[in-house]
């Protein structure tokens, strides 16, 4: 792909609420409620590029499949090719579980509440119907064994308030706060057992026996969750406490310490932390999480390659580590964190920015003064401007502020 680095933030001009960063694509949606993207669309070329490996428990029909991570069907319109090179308004959806040549195409909604992003999928909640589009080859739309891939953004049968995208995996949470997961489970990342279900094709709700609380003890009623976050292959829920705050339940892989329980060691049930911290706030995306407690002091888990962890080196960490004195917030709260495939960038609660960790596309926004090939940044930057939230995809980062995105991309 062709592709230009930004190396200071730009505004992407515009009233913005919330934006889903994937690897080579991003949703955006307004204050309006209307859902944007730019980037890669066209997944076809994309999958044959990644060499991703196919199911092999999951027959791939012979007829060549289409599929589009930001919902603009190329067959159809014929004016959207392999990448948007600006956010562009999304014009239809599907109005069925169904995406194909009888699909109806209904206008989009205007009621965006949420966008998610991964390498090769897509979901987002409008009111409270969950959409998705992009690659199925493992389920990850939850539509079927039947469907390799989703042209359009197409609505899954519910009543949802939050969705997260892994790397080959989903998790959504119905409007009555059940966690429900579908797609890659090689790593127990859906909270099954990873020999047993390695796949799922449609979203399977997280029973108590799939859930351990405090002590290893299973619930006896059925679990309530309120915010679900996805890394590459493990999963966090975040379960009310009250008064904005929440005890965090994780599942899937721990290698690197993703998860931070200690050990390396995945589990196959989603397990309460333990470490007696009530949480505010999680952000990962690939192999590491930065989360927000209570007071909003900042911790950091996984692996650190890149300094991602902001705890000014290289060493991954098992559990998660206080690192609310380390950067140059000068122990000021913070309030919005984001986490990108080696990178972080978090907000102050007076509203100064900060980034740490890769910069070899210039995603930490700090200017020129930072070198591209083969960068990586272990003390936080201090970012110039008033800030009001900051979201990260895999190698870019924006900050809203005001009624604009800031975008590295």
């Amino acid at each position: 792909m062709n592709q230009t680095y930004q190396t200071t933030f730009i505004a992407n001009t515009g009233t913005w609420d919330s934006v889903g960063g994937g690897y080579y694509h991003t949703l955006a949606i307004d204050s309006t409620g209307k859902l944007y993207g730019a980037g890669v669309n066209d997944i076809v070329p994309l999958v044959s590029d990644l060499l991703l490996e196919p199911d092999p428990g999951h027959p791939v029909p012979s007829n060549k499949f289409t599929g589009c991570l930001l919902g603009l069907d190329n067959n159809v319109t014929n004016t959207h090719t392999f990448i948007v090179s600006s956010f562009c308004l999304i014009p239809e959806v599907s109005s069925t579980m169904f995406d194909g040549p009888g699909t109806v195409r209904v206008p989009t909604p205007t009621n965006f509440t949420k966008v998610a992003a991964s390498i090769v999928h897509s979901a987002a909640i409008a009111g409270n119907t969950l959409y998705v589009t992009g690659y199925n080859e493992h389920g990850q739309l939850g539509l079927g064994v039947s469907v390799l891939s989703c042209a359009l953004f197409t609505p899954i049968d519910g009543s949802f308030k939050d969705v997260a995208c892994g790397l080959l995996h989903t998790c959504a949470l119905s409007s009555d706060g059940v966690a429900l997961t579908t797609g890659l489970n090689i790593d127990a990342q859906c909270g099954f057992n990873q020999f047993a279900f390695s796949n799922f094709y449609s979203f399977t709700p997280i029973t108590p026996a799939r859930v351990r609380l405090a002590g290893n003890v299973t619930p006896v009623e059925q679990p309530r969750f309120d915010k679900v976050f996805c890394g590459n292959n493990f999963t966090i829920l975040l379960s009310s406490v009250g008064g904005g705050n929440y005890n965090m339940f994780t599942a899937g892989t721990n290698l690197s310490g993703a998860i931070g329980l200690g050990t390396s060691t995945l589990t196959e049930y989603f397990v309460q932390n333990t470490s007696n911290i009530v949480w505010r706030d999680v952000a990962c995306k690939t192999t590491f999480t930065i989360a927000i407690d209570k007071d909003g002091k900042i911790y950091s888990t996984g692996f650190n390659n890149a300094g991602q962890l902001g705890n000014n080196s290289q060493a991954m960490s098992l559990s998660f580590i206080d690192i609310s004195n380390i950067g140059p917030w000068a122990g000021l709260p913070i309030k919005s964190i984001a986490a990108g495939y080696e990178h972080t960038v978090v907000v102050d609660s007076e509203n100064h920015a900060y980034s740490v960790g890769r910069n070899e596309e210039g995603q930490l926004g700090a200017g020129d003064g930072l070198a591209f090939t083969g960068q990586y940044i272990t003390q936080w930057q201090v970012l110039s401007g008033s800030f009001k939230e900051a979201y990260a995809g895999a190698f870019t980062s924006f900050l809203i502020y005001g009624p604009y995105i800031g975008t590295i991309r």
